[in-house]
């Protein structure tokens, strides 16, 4: 990953402080979608438990009620 001037990436030692597994595209976009999930709906993603044993803390409950499964699909 490259410093600035081209982005504000870090060398993936926050990340690996910040959820305790290693940095990788796949995984950090995971966690992206649940951030996104958790912020709009108020709930997680259950098809990806893996990221949210990341961060049990953090989403909450699993996304269950029609409204909550439409705002997170309209969220991805």
């Amino acid at each position: 990953r490259l410093g600035r001037p081209y982005g504000v990436c870090d060398d993936g030692e926050e990340f690996l402080r910040r959820y305790g597994t290693v940095y990788t595209r796949r995984t950090c976009q995971h966690v992206c979608e649940q951030t996104l999930i958790q912020q709009h709906c108020g709930c997680h993603d259950s098809q990806d438990e893996e990221t949210h044993r990341l961060h049990n803390k953090e989403f909450g409950h699993a996304c269950s009620t029609e409204k909550e499964l439409r705002c997170m699909l309209a969220t991805l």
